[in-house]
């Protein structure tokens, strides 16, 4: 039993180290950053960016848990096609009538407000590899690959679920994106540890930030921080019908995801005996 516990890595402590270096990395190497986007396109300046610091702290993690346990493989296989529809179908709906509502009601500043509209400004291909393709998979390394799956070996499921969760959602330092981190990594922890697959979390994370990538396309990024949810939704009626059939959705969504979970592990022990 202690031979386990030396070989599982991190510890609770060792999480917020590793999240503690990711925002250290950023900090650091943002006057960089503002440096070089007078010289470079802005959204290839922060791609790159982006990939040093998240990705500095997922080699960082990697090595450490290399030389802890011994482990160098994150558990990847190919995923049920109908699991993958599903959950990217309810990480969607969950955005559109929950996690976005529920953020919508917390005050924003102006000096917040004007960060959010520079991140949201000219869209284009590298912008797109930064949000729907190095994020899902960076911090899916770090956070359901190292973390959740070293904290799995130490605590409860539900336990380390939220934890990396939570932490997950205090890396992006804000209350705005901390209430949809924290619903998406709730949802991929429990998604990881049904299946061990890092797959499908990269799916919900795709599914989510893709979403609000091209929903973003048609709709200026200042614009849609400016919009009241009702002015969002198009009015209380839409509003109502809106979030009240994406939750209807979302329920059923996840009676499916537990079905086909379920007979997964069905099939696992069938083929066990």
């Amino acid at each position: 039993m202690e031979n386990m516990k030396q070989k599982s890595y991190p510890s609770v402590g060792q999480s917020w180290g590793i999240v503690g270096i990711a925002i250290l990395a950023q900090l650091i190497l943002a006057p960089v950053y503002t440096g070089v986007t007078s010289s470079m396109d802005k959204d290839l300046a922060l791609l790159f960016y982006y990939v040093l610091t998240i990705g500095g702290a997922f080699a960082y993690a990697h090595y450490i848990r290399k030389k802890e346990t011994g482990i160098d493989n994150y558990p990847v296989s190919k995923g049920s096609l109908k699991l993958i529809l599903l959950v990217s179908i309810f990480t969607i709906v969950m955005a559109i009538g929950v996690t976005n509502p529920i953020a919508s009601l917390i005050p924003m500043p102006d000096f917040f407000r004007e960060a959010f509209e520079q991140m949201m400004g000219e869209k284009s291909i590298f912008s797109f590899l930064t949000i729907a393709v190095a994020a899902p998979i960076l911090e899916e390394l770090i956070f359901r690959g190292v973390i959740l799956d070293g904290l799995l070996k130490k605590y409860t499921p539900q336990r380390a679920i939220f934890i990396s969760s939570f932490l997950f959602a205090f890396l992006h330092l804000n209350p705005w994106q901390f209430v949809a981190a924290m619903a998406i990594g709730a949802f991929s922890g429990y998604i990881y540890y049904k299946t061990n697959n890092l797959l499908f979390c990269v799916i919900i994370h795709f599914a989510n930030n893709g979403f609000a990538f091209i929903l973003s396309l048609f709709e200026g990024g200042e614009e849609q921080i400016d919009m009241s949810l009702i002015e969002a939704y198009g009015g209380v009626t839409n509003a109502i019908l809106v979030i009240g059939g994406c939750i209807i959705v979302g329920l059923v969504c996840l009676g499916f995801i537990k079905k086909e979970l379920n007979s997964s592990v069905k099939e696992e022990e069938k083929e066990l005996v």
